[in-house]
């Protein structure tokens, strides 16, 4: 059986000073990850919506790169993922 490649849609909202500086949608993880380390900023909102559904999401905000880089893994695990595709499939 071929393997399914299954991404989750990736959203992401960079702040400075309360302004938005940055706002993008995403495929691919190392897009996001980027995004976060070339932009100054100082407040960021991630949601990451899970395929084969509207209804699947983790989303947060928050002040500092490193959690925004240990969320962004987390929310992106490939057994989560995995999971809520089967949840939707079945």
């Amino acid at each position: 059986m071929a393997r399914i490649k299954i991404r989750a849609k990736m959203a992401i909202k960079l702040y400075e000073n309360g302004e938005l500086i940055h706002s993008s949608t995403y495929r691919r993880k190392a897009s996001v990850v980027a995004a976060i380390q070339l932009n100054k900023w100082d407040k960021a909102y991630i949601r990451v919506q899970y395929p084969l559904g509207n209804d699947y999401f983790n989303d947060g905000t928050y002040e500092d790169e490193g959690t925004l880089l240990r969320v962004l893994n987390k929310f992106t695990e490939w057994d989560l993922i995995q999971e809520f595709s089967q949840a939707v499939l079945k």
